[in-house]
């Protein structure tokens, strides 16, 4: 959300928010926002478009609306949807800062890590842990970089907006 804030409010872009899982986490926000779910398959909020639930064949189709930067939150289905995935521009993924969660980033890479140039793209932690960070640059080479938490997901701090302008704008 925080990314999507970021380059719809603060870069003025057309932005997608494409959930490429089946967590239900755009069912919930919009509930949450709004009191109820639209049986549709997308909903807007602060000029955001989010599309719930989408299927990977559904993917291109969603590309042919228009916005100018889709957001696909694969959650943890990465190797399912790692087809789009290698497609995009700009790949993020964020990682959990919790040591035991982060044995699967470890499996992942062991299974992974030499396709498609997983040390070029960007990893990120909320709330990060350096110890892990540390571990993933020695074992694995990866750089991280850490994401502050913020209160309102809508309303981007300073040193996010940072790192957020940096990795869209290279």
């Amino acid at each position: 959300m925080l990314l999507a804030a970021f380059a719809s409010s603060i870069m003025g872009e057309d932005v997608g928010v494409v959930e490429l899982n089946d967590h239900g986490d755009l069912v919930q926000m919009e509930w949450s926002l709004f009191g109820t779910v639209k049986s549709d398959k997308e909903f807007q909020y602060r000029g955001i478009h989010f599309y719930k639930g989408v299927d990977e064949r559904e993917v291109p189709t969603i590309l042919n609306e228009g916005c100018s930067i889709l957001i696909l939150d694969c959650g943890a289905t990465l190797e399912q949807n790692w087809r789009e995935f290698v497609r995009c521009d700009v790949k993020v993924a964020v990682c959990s800062p919790v040591e035991w969660k982060s044995m699967e980033l470890n499996r992942f890479l062991q299974r992974n890590g030499s396709l498609y140039g997983v040390h070029s793209w960007n990893y990120w932690m909320p709330f990060g842990n350096e110890r892990v960070r540390k571990c993933l640059k020695k074992e694995r080479g990866i750089h991280s970089e850490l994401i502050t938490y913020e209160s309102n997901p809508f309303s981007p701090s300073q040193k996010n907006i940072m790192l957020f302008h940096k990795t869209l704008n290279g």
